[in-house]
């Protein structure tokens, strides 16, 4: 049986870019989520068990952290929700893998409370496909 290894979730990172510029690291960032789904499209027939084929794919997902508004890219996403436009992200794990896709920024979220730092979270849902890079690994 092959030896498996749990990796520990910090070195991940969130960037962001529009059309007009590269993408930048998003400050601040402490978790990011990515959802990919695929729609299961039924094909029956007259006295047959269900069956499937595979549709569209989606991507979705949320990051959160520290809220940070003079940073940029932390701008660039709040504009994104207010303005209604996409932004390129890229989520990357400390393995090294990559997904990267244009997303709609569907919500921020501000969380302010007297005892602590006042955190943001920001929802996406990709418009058009999602590239995963696998990072090489080393032996």
């Amino acid at each position: 049986m092959a030896e498996t290894k749990a990796i520990a979730g910090y070195g991940g990172k969130v960037y962001v870019g529009v059309a007009s510029s590269p993408v930048t690291e998003v400050a601040e960032i402490g978790a990011w989520t990515g959802n990919i789904a695929v729609d299961l499209i039924e094909t029956p027939k007259f006295q047959a068990d269900k069956t499937r084929i595979t549709g569209k794919k989606d991507f979705s997902g949320s990051f959160d952290g520290s809220w940070y508004l003079q940073d940029a890219p932390q701008k660039v996403l709040q504009d994104a929700v207010t303005g209604g436009t996409t932004v390129y992200l890229q989520l990357l794990a400390k393995t090294g893998n990559t997904y990267s896709c244009w997303a709609f920024i569907s919500g921020e979220t501000i969380d302010q409370a007297h005892d602590g730092a006042v955190g943001v979270s920001f929802d996406f849902a990709s418009s058009g496909k999602v590239a995963l890079t696998i990072a090489s690994t080393s032996a």
